[in-house]
């Protein structure tokens, strides 16, 4: 069976010859041997031809002697069309000179008019076998380099090990798993560098979740799957869902936080409505008691309970997320020195509160309930990364606002000048950040935060109201000892 047959589609040849009695005849025989010629009487004419192909010739006849050109100029030509076409000179004026030319453009086969019919298929058969040849080792390095091409930029690690469990070959992601270069990773034990790993990952398909906890590092959860690569060669996929699993427990635990919240938003809506009434009742037998009536001590006293506990449903309502945002000027001092109670409560005994309020603080234009909510968020943010306890600082104070500062800006206040609350954890012991994030108490806040792994601080900027005429600067009752009820 000839090449040509064995192909499914038969082999392109390009005919370049400027005898048209001669391009007729080599045509006729082509095609009745199963091959799809094509020809030109010009060189030009040629590459044209070979240019417009849908695929480039496996084979080109090309005579040496053509009117527009020289022979080996359009091999040459045709070469830089496409290296895997094969060629072979026609001519009928041979020489040593000529040989050589066409040699050095790699055209391996040299035909001299007239030729045999028999003469000029079993050249072409044999042209045919080099270009099926040479066509196949180039889509094995092309699918070679693909391979590699996946190898190195697959987000999965891969370890290439032979039956000693001995790394042959990794990609770079195994290397930033590891943390050790690809020189390091060479010839080293898989066991080594993967001490997850137990014997039965060696079995073909078999697909494992490994949790560790090394001494110097946190939980690593890898799945790890293996499968035979060849002969003597094993291929491990190692995928790292360390971070997947750390979201999924961060996403579980904003979930409850987000029940304890919607409980506690219920909780403090039905508790106001009995407030309402309690609140409502004492205030009309406040009016009905005479100043100088002993009673009336008791009455105040019930009423001024049940204003502490509508603060304390409103702190609620702002933990729940559920009270409206209603912006008044406030005073920042007033609004932390009621939420001292009930931080302390959150962040446990094991973490000591100091609260530093400075003096003479300007009011500013917020929500309280928002206020408060950015407040306990990060408090507890501070608590889940302090785990062996620590010191959570809160300092307030009037401040200009930087010029290099970070995160969300807004347009400076008229006179620049701005109110600073300022959160400070020192933890003794190294932990993962987690929260629910900053809140929004002033659409104007400017806020960033700044964290090592002995501490963090977050910072925000809230411009302060201009004073009026006539109200003593614009400094709010917020001075330290002045710590009133949050408004409501």
């Amino acid at each position: 069976m000839t090449f040509s047959q064995a192909e499914a589609q038969p082999l392109q040849v390009l005919i370049v010859d400027d005898d048209p009695q001669m391009l007729r005849t080599i045509t006729d025989i082509l095609r009745l041997n199963g091959y799809a010629p094509s020809g030109a009487t010009t060189g030009l004419g040629g590459l044209e031809l070979a240019a417009t192909m849908e695929h480039s010739p496996a084979i080109a006849l090309v005579d040496l002697s053509l009117p527009d050109m020289d022979g080996i100029e359009v091999v040459s030509r045709l070469h830089a069309l496409s290296a895997l076409t094969q060629v072979v000179i026609l001519t009928g004026n041979a020489s040593v000179d000529s040989a050589v030319r066409a040699m050095r453009e790699q055209s391996y086969d040299y035909l001299i008019k007239p030729v045999q019919p028999d003469h000029l298929l079993a050249t072409l058969e044999r042209a045919g076998e080099r270009s099926y040849r040479r066509r196949a080792e180039e889509g094995m390095r092309e699918s070679e380099e693909r391979m590699r091409q996946i190898f190195a930029h697959v987000s999965d690690a891969l370890f290439i090990v032979d039956d000693s469990g001995i790394i042959v070959d990794v990609n770079p992601a195994a290397s930033t798993l590891t943390g050790l270069s690809l020189e390091q990773l060479q010839s080293t034990p898989l066991a080594d560098v993967l001490p997850e790993l137990d014997s039965d990952d060696a079995a073909d398909g078999r697909s494992r979740l490994a949790v560790s906890v090394p001494a110097t590092t946190a939980t690593r959860v890898l799945d790890i799957q293996s499968a035979r690569f060849a002969p003597g060669v094993r291929v491990y996929t190692v995928r790292d869902l360390t971070k997947q699993r750390q979201l999924e427990e961060e996403l579980s635990q904003s979930r409850k936080m987000d029940a304890i919240g919607q409980l506690a938003g219920g909780v403090a809506h039905d508790f106001n409505n009995l407030l309402t009434v309690i609140m409502s009742y004492s205030s009309l037998l406040l009016g009905d008691i005479e100043p100088t009536d002993p009673r009336r001590q008791d009455v105040q006293e019930i009423s001024d309970a049940a204003e502490r506990a509508a603060a304390l449903t409103g702190q609620l309502l702002a933990f729940s997320r559920k009270q409206v945002m209603h912006t008044r000027p406030i005073s920042v001092n007033t609004v932390v020195a009621g939420l001292e109670k009930m931080l302390r409560r959150l962040i446990g005994e094991d973490i000591e509160l100091v609260i530093s309020l400075g003096d003479l603080l300007h009011l500013v234009n917020a929500d309280p309930g928002q206020l408060e909510q950015v407040i306990i968020n990060l408090a507890v943010n501070a608590r889940d990364a302090m785990h062996n306890g620590g010191k959570l600082r809160i300092t307030t104070s009037n401040a200009v606002l930087p010029a290099d500062s970070r995160g969300k800006r807004a347009e400076p206040s008229a006179n620049g000048q701005h109110l600073r609350a300022l959160l400070h954890d020192q933890r003794t012991g190294q932990g993962h950040r987690t929260g629910t994030g900053h809140g929004l108490w002033n659409r104007d806040a400017v806020w960033w935060r700044s964290s090592t792994a002995l501490g963090a601080e977050s910072w925000n900027y809230v411009p302060h109201l201009l004073p009026r005429p006539g109200d003593g600067g614009g400094v709010g009752a917020g001075g330290r000892g002045n710590a009133q009820r949050p408004p409501r």
